[in-house]
């Protein structure tokens, strides 16, 4: 089931796993926790297009939306992303019009796009290319300050069919600490400008959170959907903060 339609039929936002390992177990553990969702990002984590095709072959036939973040904004990439069974996919760094139109036509099969026609997993196999366009959903991020002064024409671009903000990089554009915008609210008045934007145009607007406070803060500001980074990475963080507290001692793992 894709996210949109998870969305509607909740009529209330949806959360989600951002995983950046190739460990089908954290997939498992994010399903079994009730999450709506998962991400794999191949831009920043461990993962290759090559850990997401057995990945995403694990949930054929599973009622479980996978998104792919893809490294760039490449045609083939985004179009193996599909390809491999991914419910959407997460374009980083677009910053114009012209851009999200790449991604928007990498998505589709001509006469709307450009994509070529090769599905891989089983259970897509042999959908027509009506089909597949119907399925799949482009994301494209807005990280950067370039990016928000171009919002409204990216916004506007026919198969786009949401934005993920990218809170560490606007940050960082925007003269930021990135890791504050996390735990303040120094991007707020991004946020509620792109929901406006989301709402003009009948996008889904989304984020990555780092932990569930953050999650909740992007709700807050009118996100659709977000992902928390729930790899094991995470995991060991959160579990060596716990004992840290119950234990009163420092510790020294990252989350």
């Amino acid at each position: 089931m894709a996210v949109s339609t998870l969305i509607r039929e909740s009529g209330h936002p949806i959360v989600g796993g951002w995983l950046g390992t190739s460990s089908p177990l954290v997939i498992e553990a994010c399903r079994a926790a009730g999450l709506d969702f998962v991400t794999l990002d191949t831009q920043h984590g461990a993962l290759s297009l090559e850990d997401c095709a057995a990945l995403l072959a694990r949930q054929a036939q599973e009622d479980f939306s996978v998104i792919v973040r893809v490294d760039s904004n490449e045609p083939a990439k985004i179009g193996k992303a599909l390809d491999l069974g991914a419910s959407g996919v997460i374009v980083p760094l677009v910053e114009t019009a012209e851009q999200a139109r790449s991604a928007a036509q990498a998505c589709r099969f001509p006469p709307l796009g450009v994509r070529s026609y090769g599905p891989v997993r089983s259970d897509i196999v042999g959908m027509s290319p009506a089909e597949l366009n119907d399925r799949a959903r482009l994301f494209v991020m807005i990280e950067t300050e370039v990016g928000m002064r171009n919002a409204a024409e990216i916004a506007a671009t026919p198969g786009v069919d949401g934005i993920f903000i990218g809170p560490a990089d606007l940050s960082i554009s925007l003269g930021l600490a990135p890791q504050r915008a996390f735990d303040t609210a120094q991007l707020e008045t991004h946020f509620r400008g792109l929901r406006l934007l989301a709402d003009r145009h009948g996008l889904m607007l989304g984020s990555l959170g780092l932990d569930v406070e953050s999650a909740t803060r992007w709700i807050e500001y009118g996100c659709d959907f977000v992902a928390i980074v729930t790899d094991e990475r995470r995991l060991i963080g959160d579990a060596m903060e716990r004992l840290s507290g119950d234990l009163g001692v420092r510790s020294n793992v990252e989350g």
